[in-house]
């Protein structure tokens, strides 16, 4: 086995070891705030890049107004999306108009089959509801 041994210095501002040349580009070196880059580099977080919001914007067939309400229908998904998979329950949609006349219309219809049949039979018309 051949082992390589590299010459490390430790910052005690960052809590990280580098190699001579980058410690002292990081390290030694001080930003218009009078403190080491290394602090700044190291301990803020980046900017979470969110390919789905780029892409929406970059899109030429969206206006300015229809990026926003994708965008925030997107939001929308994607938190139900986070819901169902913590073992949240799907909420439910509200029906629409047309289906609640559908579902009307169907029990009618099924309500006059019945009464029908009971007067083929010579039944009372309620005898079978």
């Amino acid at each position: 086995d051949s082992y390589v041994s590299i010459e490390t210095i430790y910052c005690k501002h960052c809590d990280k070891s580098f190699a001579p040349p980058t410690f002292e580009k990081l390290c030694n070196t001080l930003n218009a705030d009078g403190e080491p880059k290394c602090i700044k580099m190291y301990n803020s977080k980046r900017k979470v890049y969110c390919a789905a919001k780029v892409r929406i914007s970059r899109n030429e067939h969206f206006s300015k107004e229809e990026q926003r309400v994708v965008t925030k229908e997107r939001k929308k998904i994607v938190a139900e999306m986070k819901s169902i998979a913590k073992g949240g329950k799907r909420k439910k949609a509200k029906r629409s108009k047309w289906k609640e006349q559908s579902k009307s219309f169907r029990e009618a219809m099924e309500v006059n089959n019945l009464i029908a049949k009971a007067e083929r039979e010579g039944k009372p018309s309620s005898y079978y509801l």
